[in-house]
């Protein structure tokens, strides 16, 4: 199977509305000095996980499935975001989606990365909503892998 690089219409095109945009855009424009961006990609915290193996962990790193920053052999440090993918992946891959269509969820979630300067801007403005509005968010994975997380009242 091959890779499908999601256009910008397939992965934005149920938000595209004037609040989407403002909201979005909003989000990211000081991106040094928002606080919840800060957290959810700082590396300081020690996350673990108890249901990915190490050989999960390398396996997907060598997919270009994962983007851990480290040094040599040293141990990889994870920021809350990178365990929300973490998740997901293995989540997705629980449910059967190839690293092919896993890698064009990853390019889902990386919409507007060089503008909005984080890895995922798509998932970490959906997380953010979770975390400060405790807002329901679903992630809608299609069968070519394309993702689009959206909230409840988007989804209806």
């Amino acid at each position: 199977m091959k890779v499908v690089k999601p256009n910008k219409s397939d992965a934005v095109a149920i938000y595209r509305n004037e609040a989407f945009d403002s909201g979005f855009y909003q989000y990211f424009k000081n991106i040094d000095t928002n606080k919840i961006s800060q957290v959810l990609n700082s590396t300081d915290r020690n996350v673990k996980f108890d249901t990915v193996t190490y050989r999960q962990l390398n396996s997907w790193e060598k997919e270009g499935l994962l983007t851990v920053q480290r040094e040599g052999r040293e141990w990889r440090r994870f920021s809350i975001m990178d365990a929300v993918w973490v998740k997901l992946i293995k989540e997705l891959r629980e449910f059967g989606m190839s690293r092919e269509q896993l890698k064009t969820t990853k390019l889902s979630l990386e919409y507007e990365t060089e503008k909005c300067g984080v890895a995922m801007p798509m998932l970490e403005f959906y997380t953010a909503f979770v975390v400060g509005a405790k807002m329901p968010v679903m992630l809608l994975v299609f069968k070519d892998g394309v993702a689009v997380p959206c909230s409840l009242t988007q989804y209806k």
